[in-house]
């Protein structure tokens, strides 16, 4: 729970969240991925010590999620490194800290592994995500996106 905004409160991942994370991710971007989240869900509520994900609510509604994984070395990254993958906030929710909470709680949920630095893929076109990755002290990194169209 952040004390900036105390009626939000996060939580791990349940199966139970998946629909909601689907819809909230369709609201966002468009179109349901509901096999990625089948996935994504079943490497976070397993075994898997190395995946982390959370809910955000007000009260009993789920408003948004974070999903990640700590890197061991894939991609040539040394020292831990969690990759925050997955954010969505409902976009009725948007600007009342939700995705703040989110993140914030999510890095304390990583206090334990040590963790070095966080990493995420932002879409170049996608200014409202980039704009709150700055105001989080986001920083371009020193690895470098390459993409091949198939």
């Amino acid at each position: 729970m952040s004390p900036n905004y105390p009626e939000i409160q996060t939580s791990p991942v349940t199966a139970e969240h998946l629909d909601d994370i689907i819809a909230i991710d369709a609201a966002v971007g468009g179109e349901e991925r509901p096999d990625y989240f089948r996935t994504k869900l079943s490497r976070a509520i397993g075994d898997d010590p190395f995946t982390t994900s959370l809910v955000a609510k007000v009260g009993p509604k789920v408003v948004g999620f974070i999903m990640g994984d700590v890197l061991l070395g894939e991609f040539g990254v040394t020292g831990k490194t969690v990759t925050v993958d997955t954010i969505g906030v409902r976009p009725d929710y948007r600007r009342r800290g939700v995705a703040s909470t989110l993140l914030e709680d999510f890095l304390v949920s990583l206090h334990g592994l040590k963790v070095e630095r966080v990493l995420t893929f932002v879409d170049w076109s996608d200014w409202d995500l980039m704009r709150y990755f700055h105001a989080q002290d986001f920083k371009p990194g020193s690895t470098l996106a390459l993409e091949r169209k198939l």
